[in-house]
């Protein structure tokens, strides 16, 4: 993050909250190390409606798609994938190799929606918060969240 967003340490979740516009009123932020596979939402017995890896490193589907769970992320996703809970991936990476291929075939069999982040241009965006939106807006739909982010076809 420190390398992509202006986040230069410090809390995490207030950081998060500093950078969002709205935050949705059933949200629940949590902040963990990654080391910390004791955290609550590295066990199945851990209530959650999904998740959403965004963005989602090639090294990370890597791991997903074949059960690799050493840090919490990698848990977290494989708790959602064996509870059979919504996992999406956002994946980043282009041109894409046969094994980044294969992976998401692998990731996508065990349960995970793969969505990588090609916003919409036929809507016609006039900013990047409008490209960033149809992305955004994406998940939310397949979360089943309601929103109001992107004109409907």
């Amino acid at each position: 993050m420190e390398y992509e967003t202006a986040y230069n340490g410090g809390s995490l979740k207030e950081f998060v909250l500093s950078q969002c516009r709205s935050v949705h009123k059933d949200a629940n932020i949590y902040e963990a190390e990654v080391s910390d596979l004791s955290a609550s939402f590295a066990s199945g017995s851990f209530v959650c409606d999904s998740m959403v890896i965004a963005p989602c490193s090639m090294k990370s589907l890597g791991a997903i798609a074949h059960g690799i769970s050493d840090g919490l992320i990698l848990r977290a996703a494989d708790v959602c994938l064996k509870e059979k809970r919504p996992l999406i991936l956002l994946t980043r990476e282009t041109p894409l190799s046969l094994i980044h291929l294969k992976n998401m075939c692998s990731a996508a069999a065990a349960g995970a929606t793969i969505m990588p982040p090609c916003p919409g241009f036929y809507l016609n965006p006039k900013t990047i918060d409008d490209l960033v939106n149809t992305v955004v807006a994406r998940v939310l739909d397949h979360l089943k969240i309601t929103h109001l982010l992107a004109d409907r076809w």
